[in-house]
């Protein structure tokens, strides 16, 4: 149901305003009646009729917060009023993946392409940054031209169960080295457990590299 969101600009002035595109007005609109919800990276596409060149105000606007759908009064230069309707998306651009990505697999930015969609169409749980994609190891099947939910993806495992690795035993100015067993998965700066295979004695450490494992006494 369509519900009044505010007055629009007010044409009393003292100077003649200047005409500008109807899409321009409604998105100033809409920023000010959403308060700042529409992300600076954001795209605001506008659908309207009937078609007007320009206007210098817009009066007795309303519109629907759901769904984009407004009406307004659209005053021109020469003081003729038209009655406008239309609809204002919003946008985002969202990186999905250009092919079928297998788990285990890394991403890299040749994986990738960005794509506009509506954001109320978009998952909370959605990456919409490439940047925060590329590097990540995929731990879900990631389909082809779908956006990529955060829980599919994680850091890059640098040790894996069962895998020999090198832990590193750093005592102050001590520093010894002896093989082991990790007993977990872990990426770079996670905590694992490891078996000395020396000792038999099992450890915590960090994961800091491709199969090592720092410990710190």
């Amino acid at each position: 149901m369509m519900r009044p969101l505010a007055l629009a600009i007010a044409l009393a002035t003292a100077q003649p305003a200047l005409a500008v595109d109807i899409e321009t007005l409604v998105e100033e609109q809409f920023q000010v009646e959403w308060n700042g919800a529409i992300p600076e990276n954001a795209t605001l596409r506008i659908t309207y009729s009937p078609t007007l060149a320009d206007a210098v105000a817009l009066r007795a606007f309303w519109a629907d917060p759901s769904s984009g759908q407004f009406v307004a009064d659209a005053f021109r230069e020469d003081g003729s009023v038209s009655r406008v309707s239309g609809f204002a998306m919003v946008m985002l651009q969202v990186p999905v993946p250009t092919r079928q990505i297998q788990p285990g697999e890394i991403i890299e930015d040749s994986d990738l392409n960005e794509i506009e969609i509506p954001a109320r169409r978009i998952n909370s749980f959605a990456v919409t940054d490439t940047e925060g994609l590329v590097g990540m190891e995929v731990r879900r099947l990631l389909n082809a031209g779908r956006p990529v939910m955060a829980q599919s993806v994680m850091a890059p495992r640098l040790v894996e169960r069962g895998e020999h690795i090198r832990i590193v035993f750093n005592d102050g100015g001590l520093n010894l080295s002896a093989t082991g067993r990790a007993l977990s998965d872990a990426s770079l700066g996670e905590d694992v457990k490891v078996v000395n295979l020396s000792s038999n004695q099992s450890v915590i450490g960090i994961a800091t590299a491709d199969g090592v494992v720092e410990v710190f006494q």
